[in-house]
């Protein structure tokens, strides 16, 4: 049986995979995206915020991810968004190592939450963001 965390890298990955190359010299302007992302009133200690245009919408930007440590993200220079209507997906791990397969350690740690989606529409600039995942109980 293949664990969500399995799941959730492959996902994430080939999302990543698919932004390679966007936003670069040759393509539309991108903004800086920052942010805090919180699960039950405290900061997400390790995770991803993965954006994704979203096309339903008409926005064809391009997408863009950032790592949280300790509760805050930030995407790379030239890295963000394009303003317009996305969808966000939060991944959240509480960050202490635990063994994965073969004696090997996974530092992310256990998965706090399945993976959090959310809609937004963000300007056409630098923009900070506050996520508030729900609680589960």
């Amino acid at each position: 049986m293949v664990s969500s965390r399995v799941v959730v890298s492959c996902v994430l990955t080939i999302g990543l995979l698919a932004c390679v190359g966007c936003g670069g010299p040759t393509g539309p302007e991108t903004y800086p995206l920052t942010g805090t992302v919180n699960f039950n009133g405290k900061p997400v200690p390790v995770g991803t915020v993965t954006l994704s245009p979203d096309s339903s919408k008409g926005n064809e930007g391009p997408g863009a991810s950032a790592g949280i440590k300790d509760g805050a993200f930030a995407t790379e220079d030239g890295r963000g968004h394009v303003g317009g209507a996305y969808v966000i997906r939060v991944t959240g791990f509480d960050g202490i190592p635990v063994e994965g397969g073969e004696g090997t350690m996974d530092n992310t740690g256990t998965e706090l939450f399945p993976v959090y989606e959310m809609t937004v529409d963000l300007p056409k600039s630098e923009h900070n963001l506050a996520i508030d995942v729900p609680g589960g109980g």
